[in-house]
């Protein structure tokens, strides 16, 4: 029988947390024996950045059992900018890329978590987000924006430890109450 294997996609909000403790590695721990977890998180990288590496050899893993897609906060920052239609196009192709290659494979996009910075305007994002929703109803949303507070930050962008703990939570949340037959139990 082939390995399952869980994708986890994004920026620093995905690649500095796969150390002990953070919600990445919490999820390693979870599915321990049951599942390997790769972390394609990219501290720094865009939307864009993402889409542009689906060709390359980092997403072609061969048997996903889900996947998570967390973007957003960098691409509305000034220095790495991307257009909200642009961010909506751009999840489109990660997720129609994914769903192709792995029609199987639950797919699950988070919303811009809430940031603690006035000068990001991340709610035109979470609300493309919203939209994904509607037009590929084969995904399922994590919501960080709305449980996030910035009491979850230990900066104006990236989790605490206790934040981290409520990501990892929501996740496991949602794999409990909305696709049972990926729980590590189920095997």
């Amino acid at each position: 029988m082939e390995n399952k294997e869980i994708l986890l996609i994004g920026d620093s909000l995905t690649d500095w947390y796969f150390k002990d403790g953070l919600w990445a590695n919490e999820m390693q721990n979870w599915y321990m024996n049951k599942a390997t977890v790769f972390n394609r998180g990219v501290a720094g990288y865009t939307s864009r950045l993402i889409r542009e590496l689906l060709p390359f050899s980092m997403f072609h893993n061969k048997n996903i059992l889900f996947c998570t897609i967390l973007l957003g906060t960098n691409d509305c920052s000034k220095k790495l900018f991307v257009d909200c239609n642009e961010f909506k196009q751009n999840l489109l192709d990660i997720v129609d890329h994914i769903h192709r290659h792995h029609p199987d494979a639950v797919i699950l996009l988070g919303t811009p978590p809430l940031v603690n910075d006035k000068k990001l305007n991340i709610k035109p994002y979470v609300n493309k987000v919203w939209e994904i929703s509607v037009e590929r109803p084969f995904i399922t949303i994590f919501d960080l924006h709305s449980i996030i507070t910035p009491h979850d930050l230990y900066d104006y962008v990236h989790f605490s430890h206790h934040g981290s703990n409520k990501v990892f939570k929501v996740l496991q949340k949602i794999i409990m109450e909305k696709h049972p037959q990926i729980l590590p139990k189920n095997l």
